[in-house]
């Protein structure tokens, strides 16, 4: 194994410390929590703008301006709602970690009771606004019933025209009837020849009345089993959408939950890394924090809060000595004198010219590299 390869598996496995292994973890939990407060206020969109819109509406103006304003009221609101549960759970967060979920804790309880608040009221948001985001049937099925009534209606009036040629048919049929049944009347008796010529006639228009009414009868019933075939297809379909519609009821149900449960995590996560990651380094960097934080108040003192120039003569370490003592009940106080020369000496912000000590930049210059004391500390602990 090579020494590069030997090296990078050390450091994904063994020196790995808290820190180090959930840092991606926590950042990409936090970035999500703004992708769920997105989700969040998208699916309780649909639950708070009919509502705006319906008021909006009738109380203030009406048309397409309705809509935008709607539109941005409704926006505006819940990106605010979800501003202010950010900060509450993170607020929560940091009690409960802090004080390792002690709930005997009134401020801690109060906090509880407000963050359970916010939260079931923007589940019953997201939820509700899910719910009716996911409600699509409705207008399916609107749509199917609609089509159900063209293909209906159009069907009818085909079988409508083909059964009205029928009816014209037998009307004919019947008028002539009546007129052959006077002839026959109008016949004299003994002319059984014509009469029965003539009633011939009219049996055979009966028959043909019979046979248009029976084709009317098969027409009927052709037409109520492609009705009944249209309606059925259609009834499947519509079952079939209300199944789905279930299907997509929980689907988004269930995301909205997911979605408050992330941002809940993610906060919740954020504070808890960094605040074990501030307890793991505290007895490592606390110290320097307090050296870096002592040293600035003395630069503030030495350069005269500012007053003092570039190449001027700094006092005797004895004396800034005597001066802390005398002023303060700081233990040590010798040996921090001593250190904060040699570190300013070695930070080039003072330079000792024969016995004497000088500023050797302006004060500005000074804080600059007080900021940055500690990360020059850091890289002498790196030594093993």
């Amino acid at each position: 194994m090579q020494l590069n390869k030997y090296s990078k598996l050390r450091e994904q496995t063994i020196e790995r410390d808290f820190e180090s292994k959930n840092k991606s973890l926590d950042k990409w939990l936090f970035r999500i929590t703004f992708l769920g407060n997105i989700g969040s206020i998208f699916f309780a969109f649909f639950l708070v703008f009919p509502a705006l819109i319906a008021t909006i509406g009738v109380n203030l103006v009406s048309g397409q301006l309705t809509t935008i304003l709607a539109g941005v009221v409704t926006v505006i609101i819940l990106a605010l709602f979800e501003i202010i549960k950010r900060i509450i759970v993170a607020n929560l967060s940091l009690d409960l970690i802090t004080t390792k979920w002690n709930l005997k804790d009134r401020g801690v309880i109060w906090w509880l009771v407000l963050t359970l608040g916010i939260i079931i009221s923007s589940a019953y948001l997201s939820i509700d606004g899910a719910m009716n985001f996911a409600q699509i049937t409705k207008h399916q099925n609107a749509v199917i019933e609609n089509t159900i009534k063209v293909k209906t209606d159009s069907i009818t009036n085909v079988y409508n025209d083909r059964k009205t040629i029928l009816f014209t048919d037998n009307n004919k049929l019947r008028d002539a009837n009546t007129g052959l049944r006077k002839k026959i009347d109008d016949t004299p008796l003994n002319y059984r020849t014509v009469r029965n010529e003539l009633q011939n006639v009219v049996n055979q228009n009966l028959e043909a009345i019979q046979t248009n009414d029976n084709k009317i009868s098969d027409l009927d019933k052709e037409l109520n089993n492609k009705i009944s075939q249209i309606k059925n297809e259609q009834t499947t379909i519509i079952d079939k959408n209300v199944r789905n519609n279930l299907g997509y009821i929980i689907l988004f149900t269930f995301s909205a939950i997911i979605i408050e449960f992330i941002i809940i995590l993610g906060l919740w996560f954020r504070k808890y890394y960094d605040y074990k990651c501030l307890k793991i380094n505290e007895p490592k960097l606390e110290p320097i924090r307090i050296k870096k934080k002592r040293y600035a108040i003395l630069l503030q003192f030495v350069f005269k809060e500012g007053l003092a120039e570039k190449d001027e003569k700094l006092m005797p370490v004895t004396t800034l000595k005597t001066m802390v003592r005398e002023k303060t009940n700081l233990i040590g106080s010798d040996k921090l004198i001593d250190e904060f020369y040699k570190d300013m000496d070695h930070l080039g912000i003072f330079k000792v010219i024969g016995k004497r000590r000088y500023i050797a930049v302006t004060y500005a210059e000074a804080l600059e590299k007080i900021e940055k004391f500690d990360n020059t500390l850091h890289l002498l602990e790196n030594l093993i």
